[in-house]
């Protein structure tokens, strides 16, 4: 089991969250229950899953305790009149920044201004079809080429098809600008946690979008210059994510601008929120809501990221061993996993076959089976084959526990991780990230070139 731990924590990256574009830290974010707290007073709501309005809060005379009681919501919220504003980047232009910061790496893409996160190493790239795209591509511009000022006087030019985004951690452009740390002090009332404190400069022209993504991060939005417009949806939402293997991981595979409703038929934005930021706003955008944001005008922000507490729980349950071996034979590793599977779903009070069902349909389906001739990762057929003559096999849980693995190693490794995965407060996050834990598993147990095979063959009808 040691060696099976190591192993899946080697291949997990070390956060789940945080893939605000163009700027990607790990994928592996974690969870403690936090109390909501209901302050009618802030924002009005429909229920649950509707916002009817999201109100403007003058924190003017709010002390440093009432951001972090906003935050713990996990609504969107907007401020106004915020600590933020005594910053001295609440003076920022971009014709400041242009002098005070010669030149910047840029995120360029051509013909496409929507802007997604490519995580480069993630496993599944080396599967990725030859026509998929790397994002990842840098500049070295300086504002004025990055804002287009000498074509457009810093307005979108549809022309073009030449398009370029920044974004920063501040702490890395001292360098050029020396001080810049000091210009976002205070940020102590921002911070929530004490993991993963960073703050990211933003600066983009009209016209450059982010793709609908959601980050397991606090995070507090700060618009300095220009407005920016973030449609949001709740963690509940089907959003079809690229797997966690996959180098989009994090992002949603619909273009919600123009939905393909055969091929996404499950989406629904019915509880969609919009909302256009403006000069002098932070923007509370909660971990693990859904974004896609829209540069309106020539646009300059800054953002404070902090760990959501997921981030610590989900680290604690990559640390845990899981009771299979890799010197095993493959056919036991795959009765092995797909019986733990089952079992901890089971724990967790999860009817193991819809979940599986949902996950290889909402995440794998869409990249691999809905068109052949276009997808985005290749499948083997042999793999599917060999996949099905183990999965048909219909052993109970007791001969699996007796054959496949030991009952008393079960039992210590999902008493090790259930408890965590249970102190989860909100079921649609934990949804996501246990999704994110049985791909690992089964790339791990399993292997890569098994894993959409195994999602869509290895179900566990008949094991209760």
């Amino acid at each position: 089991m040691t060696r099976m731990r190591r192993q899946l924590q080697t291949t997990t990256a070390r956060r789940e969250a945080n893939i605000s574009h163009p700027q990607a830290r790990a994928l592996f974010a974690v969870s403690s229950a936090c109390a909501i707290l209901v302050v009618a007073c802030l924002v009005i709501y429909l229920d649950d899953a509707s916002l009817e309005m999201v109100r403007r809060i003058n924190m003017s005379q709010s002390d440093g305790s009432a951001y972090r009681e906003i935050v713990e919501w996990r609504k969107p919220v907007v401020l106004t009149s915020t600590v933020a504003d005594r910053w001295k980047a609440s003076k920022w232009t971009s014709k400041f920044l242009s002098w005070k910061l010669p030149h910047i790496l840029a995120y360029r893409q051509e013909l496409d201004p929507v802007f997604m996160t490519f995580h480069d190493g993630k496993p599944l790239e080396h599967l990725v079809n030859e026509y998929w795209k790397d994002f990842n591509e840098k500049v070295n511009v300086t504002i004025p080429e990055l804002l287009h000022w000498q074509v457009s006087g810093g307005n979108h030019d549809k022309n073009d098809d030449n398009f370029l985004y920044f974004s920063q951690d501040i702490s890395l452009l001292r360098d050029w600008f020396p001080d810049i740390v000091s210009h976002t002090m205070p940020i102590n009332d921002l911070v929530v946690s004490e993991g993963g404190i960073q703050v990211n400069l933003w600066i983009g022209r009209a016209g450059i979008t982010t793709h609908m993504h959601y980050d397991a991060m606090y995070n507090f939005f700060y618009q300095i210059q220009g407005q920016k417009r973030f449609t949001l949806l709740p963690p509940t939402s089907c959003l079809y994510l690229y797997p966690c293997l996959h180098p989009h991981y994090g992002h949603s595979q619909v273009d919600i601008m123009a939905p393909d409703m055969k091929k996404f038929p499950l989406f629904n934005r019915s509880a969609e929120v919009v909302i256009v930021v403006h000069p002098g706003e932070l923007l509370v955008v909660p971990p693990f809501w859904f974004h896609h944001v829209e540069t309106l005008q020539e646009s300059v922000s800054l953002n404070v990221w902090s760990d959501a507490s997921e981030y610590i729980l989900m680290n604690n349950i990559y640390s845990k061993p899981v009771p299979l071996e890799l010197e095993w034979l493959f056919e036991r590793r795959v009765q092995a996993t797909r019986l733990y599977s089952h079992l901890l779903l089971k724990a967790l009070g999860i009817q193991s076959d819809d979940f599986i069902q949902k996950l290889f349909f909402t995440r794998y389906f869409p990249l691999y089976g809905y068109d052949s001739a276009r997808a985005n990762l290749r499948v083997n057929e042999t793999f599917t084959l060999e996949m099905r003559a183990i999965c048909d096999t219909n052993w109970s849980v007791r001969v699996l526990q007796r054959d496949v693995l030991s009952e008393s190693d079960v039992s210590r490794c999902l008493g090790g991780i259930v408890p965590l995965f249970m102190a989860m407060s909100d079921r649609a996050i934990l949804e996501v990230l246990l999704a994110n834990y049985l791909e690992h598993l089964v790339h791990v147990c399993v292997g890569l070139d098994q894993v959409y095979s195994f999602f869509q063959v290895c179900q566990v009808t008949g094991l209760d």
